[in-house]
Order: C-alpha cells, then sequence, then structure tokens
C-alpha cells in the first residue's frame, strides 16, 4: 500500500507509479537532464520523489528525475501523490534572467522562433509573454492560444539561448528585485492554470522548461529511495517503500527556512 504521509496540510501519498501513465507538462534541459542521470546513478537513489496529480498522472514537478529515471532503463519511478484540484495548491511562475549579453541574440532567437517583438506596454492578463531589456518593456508577440503554437515557439526561443551559453537565473515571480537589475535580460512567461496544464499534458504537448512553479503546501524531500525497489513488482516496491519509510523519523521544515542552500515557500517533510 501506498505510504500516507501523517499531519500535512493537504493530503499526500508516496508511491511508485510506472512511467507510461505519467504525462510531463514541460520539456527537459537535455544538458542539466544528463548530469542529474549520472548523478542518481552513481549514488543508486532518488533523493526525492516526484509530485504527481493523483487524478491525471500530470507531473507537476520533477521532469528531470522522471527522464533521468527512463535514460537509465528504469520503467517506474517514487511518486508524491496530490489531488491537484485541492484550492492550497497553487500555480505561479518563474522569471527567466538572463546577463546583458543576452541581449544579442534575442531579435534572432525570435526571428527563428517566427516571433515578432513588439512595443507595447504590457496590460494584466495579456495572454503573451514580457521581454525586459536594458530597463525596457515589450511583448512577445505569442499568445498563450492556441497553445501548441506558443510551446513550439517559445521553446525554440528558449532553446536558441540557451545553445548560445544563455542559461537562465530562475526567480519567482512574486520576488519583485529583479527588475531593478541594470541592463538584464528577462522574460516572463504568461501565468498558465490548472486546466490548462492537464489539458496540454495529456495531449502529448509540453511547455518550455521551467514555464510553470508549482506552490505546494506540504513538500516531501530528501526521501532518499533506493533505485533496486525499482526492480520489483509495484505491489511489493509499494510496500518496501512503506517500510522503508516507517523506520525513519519525519521531521518538518518551516516554509521560508533554508534546506540544501534554497529558500522554499512550503513546508517540507524529511525522512531522518
Amino acid at each position: 500500500m501506498p505510504y500516507e504521509i501523517p499531519n500535512t496540510a493537504i493530503d499526500i501519498e508516496l508511491a511508485v507509479e510506472s512511467l507510461d501513465r505519467l504525462y510531463l507538462h514541460e520539456h527537459v534541459v537535455t544538458e542539466h537532464q544528463e548530469r542529474l542521470a549520472s548523478a542518481i546513478e552513481t549514488d543508486g537513489t532518488l533523493l526525492d520523489p516526484i509530485i504527481i496529480d493523483r487524478t491525471s498522472g500530470v507531473v507537476l514537478d520533477g521532469m528531470h528525475r522522471l527522464t533521468s529515471l527512463a535514460q537509465l532503463g528504469y520503467t517506474s519511478i517514487p511518486t508524491a501523490r496530490v489531488e491537484y484540484d485541492d484550492p492550497q495548491i497553487a500555480v505561479e511562475r518563474w522569471v527567466k534572467l538572463y546577463d546583458a549579453t543576452a541581449s544579442t541574440v534575442i531579435s534572432t532567437a525570435c526571428d527563428t522562433a517566427g516571433i515578432d517583438i513588439i512595443e507595447a506596454p504590457p496590460t494584466e492578463g495579456d495572454p503573451r509573454p514580457e521581454l525586459y531589456l536594458s530597463g525596457d518593456r515589450y511583448l512577445i508577440d505569442v499568445p498563450l492560444n492556441p497553445t501548441a503554437t506558443y510551446c513550439d515557439r517559445m521553446h525554440t526561443l528558449f532553446s536558441m539561448l540557451l545553445d548560445r551559453g544563455h542559461d537562465p537565473t530562475l526567480i519567482a515571480d512574486s520576488n519583485l528585485e529583479w527588475t531593478g537589475v541594470a541592463d538584464a535580460v528577462a522574460i516572463v512567461q504568461p501565468v498558465i492554470d490548472k486546466e490548462l496544464v492537464v489539458a496540454t499534458a495529456t495531449r502529448g504537448i509540453r511547455f518550455p522548461p521551467n514555464t510553470s512553479r508549482h506552490i505546494i503546501p506540504t513538500r516531501p524531500v530528501g526521501v532518499n529511495v533506493p533505485l533496486k525497489f525499482l526492480s520489483e513488482d509495484h505491489e511489493t516496491a509499494d510496500q518496501l517503500l512503506t517500510d522503508f519509510l516507517l523506520d525513519r523519523t519525519i521531521r518538518a521544515i518551516d516554509r521560508g527556512d533554508v534546506h540544501d542552500g534554497r529558500v522554499y515557500d512550503e513546508t517540507l517533510i524529511t525522512f531522518e
């Protein structure tokens, strides 16, 4: 049986799922994913379970982990199942912040992706990405609908920037300090809602990497699931996982505290 984490803000259960039942809603960055696959193989464990919607099988967080395990030949993965329609689960967005030198390739990348940059003041609710270029604001003229076109063109844009050596820093949209960075180049995508996440993923369409930022009120980390569990059938793997977790102590890390050098907007649950 799945392991139910006690005393959490929302219902979360840890269980092993087949990869073929799950849907990614974002692309991965190949270089990052290959490094992660190497680290997972060396460690022989998966540090954090991916987070999935129990109902649809859409992966909310953990695209690189899932793709890494698939690359290593595994057909299942440890997951934290949640009910995505729980109003306590929020979808926000990441701001992609680049250094000033990215400004020299933005126009070329947009031309290649078939995207126009227009000098129009962004307005609240506009379904197009915003571009901040050395303090000036523009619109990247590719609306969120139709979604397939949006995903294809924006993925091309971000891939070209990455290929030219521009790996963005991800900043929470709620952190407004980035707007004061001198000569910053920033791309702010429109917020996507839960319905669009599920509808897009289950159609086999993926947003660019790091489009959404899911806020889960309670997030399990540091589970360190041995990969050898994944060689068993699901019933056995779930029992091994449950027994493994029952032998450990649960510790909560409050929202806003630092864990592994990162500040989370969620309460973390670790197993020690």
